[in-house]
């Protein structure tokens, strides 16, 4: 079974920027209590704004964090009898047998399936080249192997 990833994704990173925005999110609001305990200062320079800051700073590294997680999903995938696939775009793997395939059509970023009448299309367009190759010379192969 061959199995390419969409994207290249890091998760120990990923982890990463969630535990540093976890830590300066936790140290800001500390930081931040304590400075409304003690009289916040109202001056946006050399006052205590740079706390909400830093909070907003530490939402915005989970969010990358979160979203380097979430696009370590998508995959295609190809054995014998079936190819299975999750893309930006889809709402969940889709799984087609190979013998239900009608038509391939390969295009520069796009592989055009019909399957059963309907037509699927892979937008491969989020994938780097040598990924996009491989993809592409196995659909092409199969076009002609199977006279499609």
């Amino acid at each position: 079974m061959e199995i390419i990833r969409v994207f290249k994704v890091n998760k120990k990173v990923a982890w990463f920027f969630i535990g540093l925005g976890l830590a300066a999110i936790v140290f800001a609001v500390i930081v931040l209590i304590n400075a409304i305990l003690s009289g916040f200062r109202m001056e946006f320079i050399g006052g205590d704004w740079i706390y909400v800051l830093n909070i907003a700073h530490g939402l915005i590294f989970i969010g990358i964090g979160y979203s380097m997680l979430q696009k370590s999903k998508y995959f295609v995938r190809w054995n014998d009898s079936e190819v299975s696939y999750l893309l930006p775009g889809n709402k969940g793997i889709e799984t087609i047998r190979i013998d239900t395939i009608e038509e391939i059509n390969p295009e520069l970023f796009m592989v055009r399936l019909k399957v059963n009448g309907s037509e699927k299309n892979l937008d491969l367009h989020d994938i780097d080249y040598k990924k996009l190759r491989l993809i592409k010379d196995y659909f092409e192969k199969l076009k002609l192997s199977a006279g499609k």
